[in-house]
């Protein structure tokens, strides 16, 4: 007979009905104790358990009579037992109501179990502890989230990626400190501002149309590009976006996690800069060393030809001249070569030095433009010394000789260059520097050339290099010793006009 139906038939006489009352009262508890969705326990003072419900049993692993053997500190994981054993103490001596806590049991299985237990004592009449009553709520599940959620916290907080949350429209609602360190802006600062990347001047309207399309889709979208720091300065970034959904299937979150990549993206250069310059320095050896051999083989073959050919008695002295004359031509081109070429190896050797010494400019200049006039005439071109006080002597501390190859080397160079017209040599003189120029109105460089043409086996157009005599070494050997007397080179030119170089050095 169920004792709800006992108690109703059983409601004559008041003895009766106020047993039933207790009864059902008991049978009310019973059913709430036993039936709880949480786990229900009476525990002696002693920690002994003396009554507990299924879901007790549920969440430890243990069946009640072998609960019934245990206390509480039996399976009461050993780092927590202390603080428990302390809150017993203080309901036991009265000094709190009841306490709260997060512990950790040891499963009949040997697992931690985390819940949640509220515990309150039960005094009899004069005050004597009879039993605590203890709630007790598995949080295991909850607690191996808020361990994810930590962990995902400090890496978030520690990465070296710049992290930032929004919201649905781009306004940021959380950085992580990389992003501070990164762009300068503090937590403070950037909290509530949109997203750069959002509005961004160095991204195309068509970039960022593609950005919020991908959002919307429900996909990620990542790229590089340039971004802004507090202080103006732009750099590099490779950033991921990805939106986030809830359940129904609505945008709440914009993520975006970006790695600085300004240093990678240097040395991408770097190396791009790199090969583009092997590259070119293959194509200049290799220009080189055909030169060379042009330049070597071209006079001696000259020299040795009329060299048999004068042995010939059918040659009149004319005839005769005309080849001495080509013989002398082939060997002075040749020991510029060679010269040109021991220069260079003094340069790159590094065992080169300064010799100062008081020096006649004027007298340099002089000789230098009749050692050239054969060479000039030859060509059908003029060469001719502008000075404005030709009677006057010029005196400079330097080295001479090195004066005289800079010198030597341009002017070589623009009557090499120039097919018709004239050469122009001069200088002019100022309180600090003399500056020297050699004008010619020869074929000219283009602008987008007037760097390489200092370099090594440079010519002022690679691909004609075989259209004039020399290996490119006369002007990187002027432009080296101008600098190492402290001095500076420079040229003005335009091309099928001519060229003018300058140069100047400390008096």
């Amino acid at each position: 007979m169920n004792p709800q139906e006992n108690y109703t038939h059983s409601s004559n006489s008041t003895k009766n009905t106020q047993i039933q009352y207790s009864s059902l009262a008991e049978y009310q508890f019973a059913s709430a104790f036993e039936y709880s969705a949480i786990g229900m326990a009476l525990i002696s003072p002693e920690g002994k358990w003396l009554r507990v419900n299924r879901r007790v049993c549920e969440i430890v692993g243990y069946s009640k009579d072998e609960l019934m053997n245990l206390t509480f500190q039996d399976i009461t994981h050993p780092e927590d037992l202390d603080l428990d054993l302390r809150y017993v103490k203080q309901l036991l001596s009265g000094d709190i109501d009841t306490y709260e806590m997060e512990k950790r049991y040891i499963s009949k299985n040997n697992e931690s179990i985390w819940v949640l237990l509220s515990v309150s004592l039960v005094r009899d009449k004069i005050g004597k502890p009879i039993h605590f009553i203890s709630q007790i709520q598995n949080i295991t599940d909850r607690k191996k989230t808020e361990e994810q959620l930590k962990l995902l916290n400090r890496a978030v907080e520690s990465s070296s990626v710049s992290i930032a949350i929004t919201n649905a429209d781009g306004i940021i609602i959380y950085i992580n400190p990389w992003f501070s360190k990164v762009t300068g802006y503090s937590y403070d600062e950037i909290v509530g501002t949109k997203l750069r990347i959002f509005n961004n001047e160095k991204l195309s309207q068509h970039k960022i149309k593609e950005l919020w399309n991908a959002i919307n889709s429900g996909q990620n979208w990542s790229d590089e590009y340039q971004n802004r720091k507090k202080n103006g300065e732009y750099f590099w970034e490779h950033t991921l976006i990805s939106p986030i959904y809830n359940n129904q299937n609505k945008l709440i979150n914009i993520i975006s996690i970006s790695q600085d990549i300004t240093e990678k993206k240097q040395i991408v250069k770097y190396m791009v800069d790199a090969s583009i310059r092997a590259k070119e320095s293959e194509l200049l050896k290799s220009a080189f060393l055909s030169n060379i051999r042009h330049e070597i083989r071209t006079p001696m073959s000259s020299i040795l030809g009329f060299s048999e050919l004068l042995s010939d008695a059918d040659f009149n002295k004319d005839d005769r001249e005309g080849l001495i004359k080509e013989i002398q031509k082939g060997g002075v081109r040749l020991i510029n070569t060679i010269n040109n070429i021991i220069e260079i190896s003094i340069i790159d050797s590094g065992i080169d030095y300064i010799r100062k010494v008081e020096t006649d400019v004027i007298s340099i200049l002089h000789q230098l433009i009749h050692s050239f006039e054969r060479y000039a005439q030859s060509k059908g071109l003029e060469i001719r010394l502008e000075l404005d006080c030709a009677d006057k002597k010029i005196n400079i501390h330097t080295d001479s000789e090195k004066l005289e190859i800079i010198l030597k080397n341009i002017i070589d160079n623009a009557i090499k260059f120039t097919d018709k017209g004239s050469i122009t040599v001069g200088c002019n003189l100022n309180a600090e520097e003399i500056e020297f120029y050699i004008k010619d109105t020869g074929v000219g460089i283009h602008e987008d050339r007037h760097n390489q043409i200092f370099n090594k086996f440079e010519h002022s157009d690679l691909s004609n290099t075989r259209a004039h005599e020399g290996i490119g070494l006369g002007l990187s050997i002027a432009k080296f010793y101008v600098e190492i007397l402290k001095g500076k080179i420079w040229l003005q030119s335009q091309p099928g006009i001519g060229s003018t170089f300058f140069f100047t050095l400390p008096l």
